[in-house]
């Protein structure tokens, strides 16, 4: 399953069933990639802004604890935008 340019348009109360339905309906050895092909869009800016609003509620180390356990999966995701973003430069299929 594929989600372009989804997730980050919708309110935060939105994103837990968003999510919830996302794992209901893929397959249990399947993949889910999250995405986003906006040219102007830079996802560590609102990763950096999720560690500020979490260093806020929890405080620095109840965040870097969450930090390290996410490491891996947040490089994933970057190297995955930056994939699909360069098949999409190649493919020329900017929008």
């Amino acid at each position: 399953m594929v989600s372009n340019n989804v997730l980050y348009t919708l309110n935060k109360e939105e994103w837990a069933f968003t999510i919830s339905e996302i794992k209901r309906i893929v397959k249990p050895d399947g993949i889910v990639v999250i995405s986003n092909l906006n040219n102007k869009f830079r996802a560590i800016n609102i990763y950096r802004d999720h560690i500020r609003s979490s260093i806020k509620l929890k405080g620095l180390k109840n965040t870097m604890i969450s930090l390290a356990k996410l490491s891996y999966p947040t490089i994933q995701m970057f190297r995955y935008n930056k994939i699909i973003s360069r098949i999409m430069v190649k493919d020329c299929i900017l929008f």
